[in-house]
C-alpha cells in the first residue's frame, strides 16, 4: 500500500528533468492562467476566461518555464517540429499542477497530449523516469474510447 505521508509534504526541492514537446508545451500554453493576488483584481473576473479544457491557474515561474521552452522550440530550433522535445526542469508540485490540465482526450492537432503529458507525470512520480511514449498507440487507444456523451450508444 502507498504510504499516506506521500501527500502530507511534496518536497518543494526536488526538482524533474522532463522532456515536453512542443504540442505539450503550446496546449500547456493554452491550458494555464496566470495565478494573481485577489487583492489586485477586487471583484474581477479570472484573467482568462474557460475553455473547453481545463484552464488551471499557476504562479508566473512556471508560466515562464512553459514560455521559455516555446521560444526555444519556435526560435533556436533549426527546424521546429510538434514533435521536438525540449528538457524542462519542474517541481512535484508543478507535475501535479500539469495534471490538472491533463484531461485524458485532450489533443493538439493529432498529438494526444493528455495522454502523452499523464503517462510522463505518472512515469517520473510512480516509475522509472520518463517513459519511451508510442504515440500511434495512444492514438489507437483513443480512437477506441467512447465518449461519455456519444448520441450512438450500443445497445
Amino acid at each position: 500500500p502507498m504510504s499516506q505521508e506521500r501527500y502530507l509534504e511534496l518536497d518543494p526541492t526536488e526538482i524533474h528533468v522532463v522532456p515536453l514537446s512542443l504540442a505539450e508545451l503550446l496546449y500547456l500554453n493554452d491550458s494555464t492562467s496566470a495565478l494573481v493576488a485577489a487583492s489586485d483584481y477586487e471583484g474581477s473576473m479570472p484573467l482568462r476566461q474557460r475553455m473547453s479544457t481545463a484552464v488551471i491557474a499557476v504562479a508566473f515561474p512556471m508560466i515562464d518555464k512553459i514560455m521559455i521552452g516555446i521560444h526555444y522550440l519556435l526560435s533556436e530550433t533549426d527546424a521546429p517540429s510538434y514533435e521536438a522535445l525540449v528538457e524542462i526542469k519542474l517541481s512535484t508540485s508543478e507535475l501535479y499542477l500539469i495534471r490538472e490540465a491533463s484531461i485524458s482526450q485532450a489533443k493538439y492537432g493529432k498529438y494526444p497530449v493528455g495522454l502523452t503529458l499523464l503517462k510522463k507525470i505518472c512515469g517520473i512520480l510512480f516509475g522509472k523516469g520518463v517513459p519511451n511514449i508510442d504515440l500511434e498507440a495512444l492514438e489507437k487507444l483513443l480512437s477506441e474510447v467512447k465518449g461519455l456523451d456519444d448520441e450512438q450508444r450500443d445497445s
